[in-house]
């Protein structure tokens, strides 16, 4: 690793010295070096901050150390001097893009592509950046186009094989994208996105060991990137190698104590120690995460880690060799189950399963009526408790459950616990590593479905099952009867079952949910309200209801009423893009512009495929006169719901002049 020059005295006799040495660290990726340089010159002399090449430098470190709000403050100042401009929002883009802000990213990268008096390396890479941001945002068709328009240029560089690779790899096609990535490391090694999604690559294969060996060599040559000390860090966890893990934690949080990932790090590291055995350690590590950030969103999660951790609890499992495929497009519940049958031996594939029950989206229904269709196989579908699903898992049986954020859920096999660290372990068919769900957090989770499990095992392994006590089998079944009724448009039938079951079971909160729905769909509005009543009154805090709730005043025009119960909502469940979504409308309707583009944007972020805050924000940017926007979204509406005829009608009154610049 190359020497660390932030510990240098330096000598400059001007601002103009100062510039100079931290731009030729910026080149080398010395991001600590240059820090320090530019720290120093922001002490020794006045004004040079003012200097707008300063303040791009400024950016970039900031960037670098994931201060991604600060990178964007000096970004903009920069900006605002025409020969930093294009580079500038260039950056902004990236950092919009590194941060997870999608959606924003596309729109600093448009700045840059339609100015034709742009350099051509920076609207090249403003194209690759755009095909990144299109693939993530589920429009590979103009994905395909930004990527095209990129290479137009001629200039091959290695970030934009970089950033091809990533769209080849959102599109599945991970052979093409290595050998992308190849080509990127022979044109330049100081190119990290390259050596970052590489190693990725190579480490959900299970190839850990290259994965590390292409790291190391990432590191030495960008010896302060965060991106790539971190996935070694993971890799080096995943492996058992915790030691290892912890080191390279340790040195990230050295570069960036306060960057918007530390945190989560802080976190990582605590767990590093755990798994090392060193409980004293992580107790330190996250009571540490507390101090330094009291209000972190992360602070739920490190309390009650911090509280196992100080309980004599010590009981834990994980099944081992649990299938680790990620899942295509929206397949949770198709891989979850492919991969819980190919733990047993089957040879189900997520495609199969998908083309052969699964329409839009996941049903419970669909998902136990496949299931109990599988030849050699036993299904159980009924109510449990913590308790009882960590007997099941030690005897090396999964546990397929939903876990949802707000109403929508996402379908997960649980492969383990851990008393000592207060966690269920699952395979989340998003992520290549098993996860970790503190015991608070999986409950609130669980509680959509009254802790509904479904449980499927080669019929050798029934027998065990049959010793367990499955509380609510019964009424599990008629539910799901009484879904299939509501999906095949036969609602009195549905009315009748679910109504049926609450007479049996009046706290059984999915008869009343479902009911709910139906009565909104069918626009009783008094029947919806009286059953959100009752729901409210068994459970205060229960987010579906406040949420429903809130649906039923908005479609009354009731705005004052919907802005209450989804605020009470947003607290409980703040990452829900349907509620981003609503409230945006409200803050529309009253008038708030601003803060209605932001919650759909938010919205966007969280679910791309929605086209709702899409249309909603294309009419907007029509109503206000922004034509390039109000085409950009329409058109993006377009592409993911061919014909729809409010995005073509914006699209129309958009005019050619702004359709022809997208």
């Amino acid at each position: 690793m190359k020497t660390q020059p932030e510990t240098q005295t330096f000598e400059f006799t001007g601002p103009e010295g100062c510039i100079e040495r931290v731009r030729d660290y910026v080149s080398e990726r010395n991001i600590l070096g240059a820090l320090a340089a530019i720290e120093h010159g922001k002490k020794h002399f006045s004004g040079m901050m003012e200097l707008p090449e300063a303040q791009l430098l400024a950016g970039k470190i900031a960037r670098w150390r994931e201060r991604f709000k600060e990178a964007r403050q000096w970004f903009r100042r920069a900006a605002q001097h025409k020969p930093f401009h294009t580079e500038s929002m260039y950056e902004i883009g990236r950092v919009w893009l590194e941060a997870g802000r999608t959606e924003l990213a596309v729109d600093a990268f448009l700045d840059v592509v339609e100015d034709e008096h742009a350099l051509i390396p920076y609207r090249t890479h403003a194209w690759a950046g755009l095909c990144v941001c299109f693939a993530g945002l589920e429009r590979m068709k103009s994905a395909e186009e930004a990527i095209r328009k990129a290479a137009s240029f001629g200039l091959i560089s290695a970030q934009l094989l970089a950033d091809e690779a990533r769209y080849l790899t959102i599109g599945g096609a991970s052979e093409e994208a290595q050998a992308q990535l190849a080509r990127a490391l022979q044109i330049d090694t100081s190119c990290v996105d390259a050596f970052e999604l590489l190693a990725n690559l190579f480490h959900i294969g299970g190839r850990s060991q290259e994965a590390k060996e292409i790291l190391a060599y990432g590191i030495e040559n960008s010896p302060h990137s965060l991106k790539l000390m971190a996935l070694m860090a993971e890799v080096h966890s995943s492996i058992g190698e915790y030691r290892e893990s912890a080191a390279f934690h340790r040195r990230c949080l050295e570069i960036s104590p306060a960057g918007a990932n530390a945190d989560s790090t802080r976190l990582s590291f605590a767990r590093c120690f755990y798994g090392a055995g060193r409980t004293k350690n992580a107790i330190a590590e996250l009571e540490a995460l507390l101090q330094r950030h009291p209000r972190s969103t992360h602070r739920r999660e490190a309390r009650e880690r911090l509280k196992a951790l100080s309980s004599d609890a010590r009981n834990k499992h994980t099944i081992a060799n649990f299938p680790r495929k990620l899942q295509k497009r929206n397949y949770c519940a198709p891989n979850t189950l492919a991969n819980v049958l190919a733990y047993f031996g089957s040879e189900q594939t997520q495609d199969r399963i998908a083309e052969e029950v699964f329409t839009e989206g996941t049903r419970w229904n669909d998902l136990v009526t496949f299931l109990g269709r599988i030849k050699g196989f036993r299904t159980f579908a009924f109510l449990s408790d913590l308790g009882q699903v960590k007997e099941i898992l030690n005897n090396d049986i999964p546990v397929v459950v939903g876990e949802y954020s707000g109403v929508d859920g996402h379908c997960i096999a649980l492969i383990g616990y851990d008393d000592q660290m207060g966690v269920v372990i699952a395979q989340d068919p998003l992520f290549h590593d098993p996860i970790e769900i503190t015991y608070s957090e999986f409950k609130r989770s669980w509680a959509f479905t009254d802790n509904l499990v479904v449980i499927t095992v080669p019929e050798r392994q029934g027998g065990m099952l049959d010793l367990v006590e499955k509380e609510g089998q019964e009424l599990v079944q008629n539910w799901l009867e009484a879904l299939k009724h509501r999906e095949e448009g036969h609602f009195d039938d549905a009315v009748n079952a679910l109504e049926e079951l609450l007479k049996r079971e009046p706290e059984y909160s999915s008869a009343r949910r479902t009911l709910i729905e139906i009565a909104i769909m069918l626009r009783d509005f008094d029947r919806a309200k009286e059953l959100i009543d009752e729901a409210l009154e068994l459970e205060e805090h229960s987010y579906w209801s406040l949420r429903y709730a809130g649906d039923v005043a908005m479609i009354q025009k009731d705005y004052a009423g919907a802005l209450d119960f989804y605020a009470r909502a947003v607290r409980l469940f703040p990452d829900d893009p349907t509620l981003h979504y609503l409230r945006g409308e409200i803050a529309f309707s009253a008038g708030d512009r601003k803060r209605g583009r932001a919650e759909l944007m938010h919205a966007l972020d969280d679910r791309p495929g929605d086209i709702r805050p899409r249309l909603r924000l294309a009419k907007d940017y029509l109503d206000s006169g922004d034509l390039r926007r109000a085409a950009y979204h329409a058109k993006a509406a377009l592409e993911l719901a061919p014909s729809n005829p409010v995005a073509e009608n914006i699209l129309k009154q958009a005019g050619k002049t702004a359709t022809a610049k997208l």
